[in-house]
């Protein structure tokens, strides 16, 4: 597991060199499915090739009202808080 910002992107930027073994892929799949989370490098570049239109700005944008909608009920507002 990685949580470093830049070792995250060194990671990213280098997919072939940290390639999960088959075990470690096999119980993530019985577990979670063959997403965009387990799958290999090659399959994980076809799913988001897929999926790419779906996340853009346009798309988005549209969803605003709903993240925030949904994030006020499940935090209380702040003194901060300027659409209440």
């Amino acid at each position: 597991m990685v949580s470093d910002p830049k070792a995250i992107q060194h990671v990213y930027a280098n997919p072939h060199s940290f390639v999960r073994q088959r075990h470690s892929r096999n119980l993530l799949k019985m577990l979670f499915g063959p997403g965009l989370a387990v799958v290999d490098v090659d399959d994980h570049k076809r799913q988001r090739k897929v999926m790419r239109p779906a996340f853009g700005s346009p798309q988005l944008r549209n969803l605003f009202p709903v993240f925030i909608r949904h994030t006020q009920k499940v935090r209380p507002p702040t003194s901060c808080d300027t659409t209440r």
